[in-house]
């Protein structure tokens, strides 16, 4: 089962980051290029993540498939993030974030009965564009 907004929440909030509700979707990591981002997703270990917009950057939360946190949060610092786009489908959201020469790629889906909090976060953060 997902955790919930309150449990994602209290995560971010004990590690040291917002205690916004709406600020972040789970996400799969499509592919990765370049130096900067191969070395974040090689420190995740995973595929899958929560990710955070915060003010100190882009937090990753691995996670499962469907959303239940599994480790340790890590940040992209906002410095190293140039820009973000929202790419919306039928299903899903591309999402993608670029660097300096380089970028990577996270596909939210736009509907999940695992995930009630799914839909509107992204919705909040963009992903109706």
């Amino acid at each position: 089962m997902a955790s919930s907004i309150q449990e994602i929440v209290n995560f971010k909030v004990a590690h040291g980051y917002s205690n916004k509700p709406n600020n972040f979707v789970q996400v799969m990591s499509l592919h990765d290029y370049h130096n900067l981002w191969i070395t974040w997703l090689a420190i995740l270990g995973t595929k899958n993540n929560i990710i955070c917009f915060e003010d100190q950057g882009l937090v990753l939360i691995p996670s499962t498939f469907s959303g239940k946190i599994i480790g340790e949060p890590k940040l992209i610092p906002i410095n190293q993030i140039l820009g973000v786009e929202f790419k919306r489908r039928i299903s899903t959201t591309l999402i993608h974030f670029s660097g300096e020469n380089t970028g990577i790629d996270f596909v939210a889906s736009n509907f999940t009965a695992v995930i009630p909090w799914q839909k509107s976060n992204l919705l909040h953060l963009g992903g109706n564009k």
